[in-house]
């Protein structure tokens, strides 16, 4: 989760469930412009922190159907799922990106001027709860608000949606990589 948005090549290689075919993408480059690996790595992951901003926006179309498929009710049309799915992406930028790092911050700050180092502690598997805990709060909180669900069905409906949003982040990330790729 720590690299949420930005994908190294090493992580699209070697990290995703695509590996297979974005390695033989990528050796069958290197081989027919006989570069070296070191070369096109550097190259790759500067487009790739580049491009990872501007096509953030493909994360808001791939978690609509999720939306339009869980989501479905008399009288809620597919640009509210739409706004749902942009509110869900803007929500997850600005508060377990920004806000939850600026927090940060200040923590890790305060722990070392008492002398204790925490960052050990914070790993990807600890804010990669924090995270999961924030988005369900919001998901649960947007279904019953927006879509009027009882707490069960929110509660449902929010570990489907997180669900999907696995799916769609590999998808974003297969999407970054691609256009990465074919940038260098």
């Amino acid at each position: 989760m720590l690299e949420t948005f930005n994908t190294t090549l090493d992580v699209q290689m070697h990290g995703m469930p695509y590996g297979a075919i974005t390695t033989k993408a990528v050796e069958n480059r290197i081989e027919r412009e006989n570069i070296s690996m070191e070369e096109f790595t550097s190259e790759y992951n500067v487009a790739s922190t580049s491009n990872a901003k501007l096509l953030l926006i493909f994360m808001v179309f791939f978690m609509v159907p999720a939306y339009a498929i869980l989501c479905h009710r008399k009288g809620i049309y597919f640009a509210d799922h739409f706004v749902m799915s942009l509110e869900l992406s803007i929500y997850n930028i600005f508060v377990n990106t920004i806000f939850f790092g600026l927090l940060l911050f200040p923590v890790v700050f305060l722990f070392r001027l008492s002398g204790t180092d925490i960052t050990p502690y914070l790993n990807d598997r600890l804010i990669t709860i924090v995270v999961l805990i924030s988005l369900i709060y919001f998901l649960y909180s947007s279904m019953r608000n927006m879509y009027g669900w009882n707490a069960a069905g929110a509660l449902v409906r929010s570990f489907l949606i997180i669900a999907w949003l696995v799916v769609s982040l590999i998808a974003y990330r297969l999407t970054l990589f691609w256009a990465s790729f074919y940038m260098v």
